[in-house]
């Protein structure tokens, strides 16, 4: 027979339980509270929402016809994973604060938990299949902006360089 003590007992273990799945589910997604993801439809939001850097995280080299933009940021680590559509033809201000680079120069971004993020853009730089479908350029502030052959969605990444 059950006492009061047991039933005490095994509801705190089943809070247990389930409060530790939902912690691992959690990081298993990506979802920290340190990483932010932001949709927006252009840069006119982007200005609205005052995610154009500066002081934002969102660099002003993307093209004016940037749109379906999504954002996502580490607040930590000040990463910075960025996907955009734009216009086939316009590369500006891209074109003035970025420069073409070999593919076999960049350090891609890490492995990330996110599906919207191409898989050729991380890891290893000598993914035969990465140089395919983009042609990457090196920007003044640090990052690498892989352009869609043809237009379409481009990728913007940024990381520090780690001191010490």
């Amino acid at each position: 027979m059950l006492n009061s003590s047991d039933i005490s007992r095994s509801g705190r273990s089943i809070f247990l339980h389930t409060l530790a799945v939902f912690i691992v589910l959690f990081n298993l997604a990506g979802c920290s509270p340190d990483i932010v993801e932001k949709d927006l439809s252009d840069l006119r939001e982007a200005r609205e929402k005052g995610v154009l850097k500066e002081g934002g995280w969102l660099p002003e080299l993307l093209p004016a016809s940037s749109r379906e933009i999504r954002l996502r940021y580490d607040v930590d680590t000040n990463e910075v994973w960025i996907g955009f559509d734009r216009s086939a033809a316009e590369l500006a201000p891209m074109d003035r604060e970025c420069a073409p680079v070999d593919p076999g120069s960049i350090v891609f971004p890490r492995k990330v938990p996110w599906l919207w993020w191409p898989d050729e853009l991380t890891g290893d730089p000598a993914t035969p299949k990465a140089g395919k479908r983009f042609d990457f350029y090196r920007c003044r502030d640090g990052g690498v902006v892989a352009v869609a052959s043809g237009g379409g969605r481009s990728f913007y990444w940024f990381r520090p360089i780690e001191s010490g």
